[in-house]
């Protein structure tokens, strides 16, 4: 039996490394610590393709925006090391 997933909104910027957020399916409350620090984006790209996030969408709004948001999928082990409630 597959555990079940929680669908976040993971935001992301640059602000010396990559700062990382979460938000709840209504893409309006904050969940979890209230942010994460990666040192440089090949690490913020490691953490999207573990939660299930379309990297190439990552990598886009990097290159235009230089920051931006994916939907991701957690499942509770994720969400217990991101703090996420």
């Amino acid at each position: 039996m597959l555990a079940p997933m929680r669908r976040a909104l993971m935001n992301f910027m640059h602000r010396d490394g990559w700062t990382i957020s979460f938000l709840a399916e209504d893409a309006k409350t904050p969940i979890g610590r209230r942010w994460i620090k990666v040192k440089d984006m090949e690490a913020l790209l490691k953490i999207v393709t573990k939660l299930r996030g379309n990297e190439a969408r990552v990598r886009t709004t990097i290159y235009n925006w230089g920051q931006g948001s994916v939907w991701v999928e957690l499942s509770d082990e994720q969400c217990k090391y991101f703090g996420i409630r």
